[in-house]
């Protein structure tokens, strides 16, 4: 495997809970269709690999170009401009951008949900894979694909050898445990959960194991709504009974993948006198939300949306700090594995050539020492005494030039055996390329 930053400029464009708010997010979720669009049209562009990640806490576009053809940042930031409703300028505010060994580094980070809302969270591992499967399935992934299939070993490498999947947690178990906090007992309440994607499902385990009195399951596949129902022990609803469903419910969690808000200010308005402003809890963990901002505005609701579970998420990333911190060097062991992997792959060149060279020098003195013995049984001693002679020295000048390929004078030493060996200008060049662009903060 070759090093794809060898050659290739990797480029991360993006934003995230922690550089964009809620409001942001929303105008920039992006739906399956706009999502393969844009994959396409980075292609034209990066055609060594795009993909797209759109999840409810980040957007981010990784692509992979040549180096001498590589586009500007500024262009991945014009087509995102392009497909929502804020400036360049406003949008601007709210992106970063990495390259190269940064951008190696954030994607592991990413990968290993060392950069989520809830540090440790496992969902963040099959977005990342989910994406990477949408650009292969319209022949977008490239040489991209290498370096994501790389994140993924990083991040299970991370789940297995930290504590940082221990007491797993996630957005869905944050809100329910934020309904504990607000009714301390579920026994004698009825849940609306609304959608029947993988965040209402998790929130829907979460809630039975607390006890819940009664969960309703309203989704637009009926189908799925029933299914989800049936495991748990619930009752399946379609959306077009909310009006009813909420007048019912004291706890709603909310979790589709609607454009627009599901419930609106008239129909909460209406729920509210339904149920004689008895209070009603609501979790939002949908972006776009689900429930129209004025809602929260209404006295005897109370509504929650994904910025709000931030806040609680925090806490349980200072609890769990001492495994992030391990989690980190790990990923910073990995990514200068990776680099002193590739450096030495791209080495190979310049070994063949100095193996090339030994041999070709054993042969010559072989066939010079062999005319001057008589018979085959010394000659077959003779040739033996070559090869392993030959073979335990190349093995120690390879081990010796794989070693080169981190060290601080790496160039002078390349070049040191280029000329011990007689190499030709092509290996002698090569390897002093390969040298420059595998130093620590390039791009190798």
């Amino acid at each position: 495997m070759a090093n794809e930053l060898a050659t290739n400029e990797l480029l991360v464009v993006g934003l995230n809970h922690k550089t964009a708010p809620l409001h942001i997010r929303e105008q920039l979720a992006l739906a399956p269709s706009v999502k393969e669009a844009l994959t396409k049209s980075l292609k034209q562009s990066f055609e060594k690999g795009s993909v797209v990640l759109s999840t409810c806490n980040r957007v981010e576009f990784y692509t992979l170009a040549q180096k001498d053809t590589s586009p500007r940042p500024q262009d991945i930031v014009d087509l995102l401009a392009s497909q929502c409703q804020l400036s360049k300028d406003e949008l601007q505010k709210h992106l970063y951008t990495h390259q190269n060994n940064e951008a190696l580094h954030h994607l592991f980070r990413v990968a290993s949900s060392l950069d989520s809302l809830v540090v440790g969270e496992p969902q963040i591992l099959g977005q990342l894979k989910e994406a990477l499967e949408d650009s292969r399935s319209i022949d977008c992934g490239g040489q991209l694909s290498t370096l994501m299939e790389r994140a993924f070993l990083v991040a299970r490498k991370v789940r297995s050898q930290t504590g940082i999947s221990k007491h797993v947690v996630s957005v869905s178990s944050i809100a329910v445990k934020l309904a504990l906090h607000i009714f301390e007992d579920l026994k004698e309440k009825t849940v609306l959960l609304i959608g029947a994607g993988e965040m209402a499902e998790l929130a829907a385990k979460h809630l039975c194991q607390e006890g819940v009195g009664r969960l309703l399951v309203a989704n637009r596949s009926l189908e799925r709504a029933a299914n989800l129902a049936e495991s748990l022990g619930g009752s399946p609803r379609t959306l077009q009974e909310l009006p009813t469903l909420l007048s019912q419910a004291d706890i709603v969690i909310s979790s589709t993948g609607a454009r627009e808000p599901i419930i609106d200010l008239n129909m909460a308005q209406n729920a509210v006198k339904a149920r004689k402003y008895r209070p009603l809890f609501m979790i939002d963990i949908a972006v776009p939300r689900d429930i129209a901002r004025e809602v929260s505005e209404l006295e005897n609701i109370y509504v929650y949306d994904v910025d709000d579970l931030s806040q609680i998420a925090d806490q349980n990333h200072a609890q769990r700090q001492a495994e992030a911190q391990e989690a980190e060097r790990l990923v910073e062991l990995e990514l200068h594995k990776y680099h002193k992997e590739s450096a030495q792959r791209e080495l190979g060149p310049m070994i063949a050539a100095v193996r090339q060279q030994v041999h070709h020098l054993k042969a010559q003195e072989q066939a010079w020492a062999m005319d001057k013995l008589s018979t085959p049984a010394d000659q077959a001693i003779l040739k033996q005494f070559g090869d392993r002679l030959s073979n335990k020295l190349l093995h120690e000048i390879t081990m010796g030039i794989k070693r080169f390929a981190d060290h601080p004078q790496r160039d002078d030493m390349l070049n040191l055996v280029a000329e011990l060996f007689a190499l030709n200008d092509e290996h002698a060049n090569s390897a002093q390329a390969v040298s420059t662009q595998n130093k620590p903060n390039s791009p190798s």
